[in-house]
C-alpha cells in the first residue's frame, strides 16, 4: 500500500466515525479506548449487529483499546475488528502491538490525536474554571513511527477520502494499520454534555443548538 499524504489538518470526530463506519462491514467488531474518542463513538457510531460494539463503557478504564481489539479478533478471526482509540489511551498498552504480526492477529487502530486528555481538560474547562494541568502535551511520539516499528502499516491522512480508502484496504486484506487522525484539542469538545449532578435541562449543547427547547413529559 503506498503512503498516504502527511499533509496536516484537522478531522471533525463525526465525520471520521462515518468515514470509517463506510469503510467496514455491519459484522466487524469495533472497539473503544476510554476517552472523548469513546464518548464521540457512543454518540455517532452505528451498530448494526448485536454484540459488535465493545467498550470499558463507564468502568473508564484507559488503555482497554487495543487489548480488548486482539481478544476479539482472536475470539473471531473471520471479523474485520476496529479500534477507535485516543492518542491517552493509546499510549497506556501499545506494546500489546507486539501480538499482532506473533500471533496474525491484525486489527485497525484509528488514533484521536488531540495531544490531550480531552475529557479530563473538558472536566477542568467547565467545571474547575478553565484550570488545565496534565491534560496537554506536544504531539509526540510520532505514532506512525511507533506502527512501524511493530511491523505494521502507520499512516496520517489528510482527507476524509484517504482514511476510507486506508480502512477499506486494511479490511480487504486482513492487515493490521494504525492510522493517525488529527484532531483540534480546543475546537472539538463531547457535546452534547451533562455534567454530574446537574439536570439533564442543564445540558451544554453544540454551537447552534443553544436555543433548542428540552421537555420532559413524564410524571
Amino acid at each position: 500500500m503506498e503512503k498516504l499524504s502527511a499533509e496536516f489538518r484537522f478531522f471533525a470526530p463525526w465525520k471520521v466515525l462515518k468515514a470509517i463506519r463506510a469503510a467496514t462491514p455491519p459484522s466487524a467488531i469495533t472497539v473503544t479506548g476510554v476517552g472523548g474518542h469513546q464518548m464521540w463513538s457512543e454518540i455517532w457510531w452505528d451498530v448494526y449487529e448485536p454484540g459488535t460494539f465493545i467498550t470499558s463503557a463507564g468502568l473508564g478504564t484507559m488503555g482497554f483499546g487495543i487489548p480488548a481489539s486482539l481478544g476479539a479478533k482472536l475470539a473471531d478471526r473471520s471479523r474485520p475488528v476496529v479500534c477507535i482509540d485516543g492518542d491517552g489511551s493509546f499510549q497506556m498498552t501499545f506494546n500489546n502491538l507486539a501480538l499482532v504480526r506473533e500471533y496474525n492477529l491484525p486489527f485497525v487502530e484509528i488514533i484521536f490525536d488531540n495531544a490531550s486528555l480531552q475529557l479530563v481538560k473538558q472536566w477542568q474547562v467547565y467545571m474547575y474554571g478553565n484550570r488545565q494541568i496534565a491534560t496537554r502535551f506536544s504531539r509526540n511520539p510520532d505514532f506512525v513511527k511507533i506502527a512501524e516499528a511493530y511491523g505494521i502499516e502507520g499512516i496520517r491522512p489528510s482527507t476524509y477520502d484517504e482514511l476510507e480508502r486506508a480502512v477499506k484496504w486494511a479490511v480487504r486484506n486482513n492487515e493490521p494499520l494504525v492510522i493517525d487522525v488529527t484532531i483540534d484539542e480546543d475546537k472539538d469538545i463531547v457535546l452534547p454534555w451533562v455534567k454530574p449532578g446537574d439536570w439533564l435541562t442543564d445540558v451544554i449543547l453544540p454551537k447552534g443548538m443553544e436555543d433548542v427547547t428540552l421537555r420532559y413529559d413524564g410524571d
